[in-house]
């Protein structure tokens, strides 16, 4: 309902939705900026087995979001090309399910969640993928290799 008295004061409001997608749970917020800081309009948990444009749905009505500005999705594995946040188009999408093998658990299901969301919301609707994976990729060399043979690591990638 906050969000409906929001829009009802005629500014144009920026809306962020974030889905937090885990193994067996997807963690739904939305928040708005204000003047002293980032405000929590909704937040909600929810398991996997349903579809999720219908948990995107029902998250929306129930709490009385009157639009999405901008979707941010965590990601748990980018590899070594994803040090940083980006914009998600074609080519992330196709990246993110290149390293679904990495992260079997997580990536496809964020991978659903991320054409859940351009379905429900629009192409329109910018949405943003976080990795888990960057906060680790500016770590030095020493800490982020493993006592592995060098050459299995540098073939499959494998590093901290």
């Amino acid at each position: 309902m906050r969000a409906l008295w929001l829009l009802s004061l005629g500014k144009k409001i920026m809306i962020i939705l974030t889905v937090n997608t885990g193994s067996s749970s997807v963690r739904l917020g939305a928040f708005t900026k204000r003047e002293n800081g980032i405000e929590r309009l909704a937040a909600g948990k929810y398991g996997l087995e349903g579809s999720p444009s219908s948990v995107l749905e029902q998250f929306v009505i129930d709490n009385g979001i009157p639009g999405i500005s901008v979707n941010s999705h965590r990601v748990v594995h980018g590899g070594t090309q994803f040090v940083s946040s980006c914009v998600i188009n074609a080519d992330v999408e196709t990246e993110i399910d290149r390293l679904s093998s990495l992260a079997p658990l997580h990536n496809p299901h964020a991978l659903k969640w991320i054409r859940a969301c351009r379905a429900s919301f629009g192409e329109h609707v910018p949405q943003v993928a976080v990795f888990d994976t960057a906060f680790y990729s500016s770590m030095p060399e020493v800490a982020a290799t493993y006592a592995l043979p060098k050459d299995l690591c540098s073939t499959h990638g494998i590093r901290r």
